[in-house]
């Protein structure tokens, strides 16, 4: 999800929440108009009822037609006043006092889930809704038991608040209108204001994308023109820096390629020299090697020649000495035979020995 969706969905969010809680707001505006009215009317009929009570205890000073006379007055200029509807009973529910003065002295005959009944047999107030011909969409009426000084329940004073309880409501709706109205109106700026600020911030997020992406196909001259004074406006000027580093960074490796194929090619020329050298070299090394075994050679033939002239020199100074000394043997043992003829066997055998 994009941010912008993101953002929209988060106010969206908030707005509905605030609905929600303007929702909940009413409801509790209405529930508590409903309580304040209950609690005036209640309020009213106890006083109503204290009154009734203090005439009860005190009717021994007067008759009881005058004490009910007395209570019928006071309870025709509360509806003058007021315009309700109110009615006095006692304890076995006989109508002493009420604004339909027909009814007075009957019992009272609309109580169809015995509500007043229940509340003078435990003094607990309540309220119930009363439906009939002429009000075919009821009236609210609570019940507020009477009681002596001695907390005995003697009566209960039934009276009509549904004017009352209308005014609260309406009060209430027109505060629930004023709420809905402000609600309404805080969400759609809400919205409006998210919708403004969403596209503030994803429009240079997608220039700040495009760059990048531009960035990543090697087009290092991408810059962006964000101005703004936030956390992206830093985030766009950190991007130019780094572009600006990229671009200087390719520059400089561009230069140092080119350097390097300068030298790489300074190192094949010289790689070629070096190896012309080292062929010239292993060439010279051959002849100097096939000059030095020559060399060599001459040296060997000249010293045997050396040391087999010596030898034979000194053999062919001696034949002339050897070959006389040999004469002179061979003339030595001619004459020894001649004079010997019968030598020793020994000389004899040595004789014969030489001549085989």
């Amino acid at each position: 999800m994009k941010i912008s969706q993101k953002l929209i969905s988060g106010i969206l969010g908030i707005a509905t929440l605030s609905g929600i809680i303007g929702a909940i707001s009413a409801h509790q505006q209405l529930e508590i108009a409903k309580y304040l009215a209950q609690q005036e009317a209640e309020e009213v009929a106890g006083l109503l009822g204290y009154f009734v009570s203090h005439e009860f205890e005190d009717h021994k000073m007067r008759s009881r037609n005058e004490m009910l006379a007395h209570l019928q007055e006071h309870v025709e200029s509360l509806h003058k006043q007021r315009q309700r509807d109110l009615e006095i009973v006692d304890r076995n529910k006989i109508i002493l006092a009420d604004v339909v003065t027909e009814d007075i002295g009957t019992r009272l005959n609309r109580d169809r889930n015995n509500e007043v009944g229940k509340t003078i047999e435990d003094g607990i107030t309540r309220t119930y809704i009363e439906t009939s011909t002429e009000y075919p969409n009821g009236i609210k009426l609570i019940a507020v038991a009477f009681k002596t000084s001695k907390n005995e329940t003697i009566g209960a004073v039934i009276l009509e608040y549904t004017p009352l309880y209308q005014a609260a409501l309406a009060t209430a709706y027109k505060n629930i209108l004023v709420t809905s109205v402000i609600s309404l109106g805080c969400g759609i700026f809400a919205l409006t204001a998210g919708y403004l600020i969403s596209i503030t911030i994803s429009k240079p997020i997608k220039q700040l994308q495009q760059a990048v992406m531009n960035l990543a196909e090697g087009k290092l001259n991408t810059r962006v023109s964000i101005r703004s004074h936030d956390e992206i406006g830093e985030l766009a000027t950190s991007f130019n820096k780094m572009a600006d580093d990229l671009q200087s960074s390719r520059d400089d490796l561009v230069n140092a390629n080119e350097q390097l194929r300068d030298e790489i090619t300074e190192r094949q020329l010289a790689e070629a020299e070096l190896q012309q050298a080292l062929k010239d070299l292993k060439k010279n090394q051959i002849q100097l090697i096939q000059s030095e075994k020559m060399s060599s050679l001459g040296q060997l033939v000249a010293g045997v020649a050396h040391e087999i002239n010596n030898p034979v020199n000194f053999i062919y100074g001696n034949l002339q000495h050897t070959d006389d000394y040999t004469q002179q043997l061979l003339l030595l043992i001619k004459l020894y035979q001649n004079y010997y003829p019968n030598p020793e066997p020994e000389i004899k055998n040595a004789n014969e020995e030489a001549d085989k």
